[in-house]
């Protein structure tokens, strides 16, 4: 992993980044572990003049870049990133307590958009996480948001979740 001098497309309209170097980017469907690495980016490297710029994009929607003019890159600043890009080689996440927040998230996300009609009304606001657990301890993972449905229905009947009266009439 390097930084890359901007290089404009021929089909470019946006302003002139031609003396800007891109140490990181990400696209609308980035995954977690882009997205954290990309807020972990800006973190550690605040000290510095770097600017995040958005870029429209007709296949991805948008492009957010991590940039520093070529003017400010200095030795101290090409020995600390050339560090970040290293350490990215030997493991892929900055951040290990983000990224972990974010899976998590997503996988609460997963449970609840999966779970939509099957619960019932009154059970208590910890159940996507009590979900989570039950489903951990079980073995069936969310991967991707996704979530394996004859395994939620027999978490959700287990911990008394499940609206049997909706959906075994």
């Amino acid at each position: 992993m390097e930084m890359k001098k901007w290089e404009n497309a021929d089909n470019y309209m946006g302003g002139d980044y031609t003396e800007y170097y891109v140490i990181y980017a990400r696209t609308r469907d980035s995954d977690n572990l882009v997205n954290s690495n990309y807020a972990a980016f800006v973190d550690i490297l605040k000290e510095y003049p770097i600017e995040e710029n958005t870029f429209r994009h007709w296949a991805c929607g948008w492009v957010e870049a991590i940039m520093i003019h070529e003017e400010n890159i200095t030795d101290e600043f090409k020995l600390r990133i050339n560090d970040i890009y290293h350490y990215l080689e030997q493991y892929p996440v900055l951040d290990d307590e983000d990224y972990s927040r974010r899976e998590y998230d997503e996988a609460l996300e997963a449970i609840e958009n999966a779970s939509n009609g099957l619960t019932k009304t009154d059970i208590p606001d910890s159940w996507r996480e009590e979900v989570f657990t039950a489903l951990w301890d079980m073995g069936s993972y969310i991967e991707e948001g996704y979530v394996k449905q004859k395994d939620l229905i027999k978490v959700l009947k287990e911990l008394d979740f499940y609206d049997i009266e909706t959906w075994e009439e």
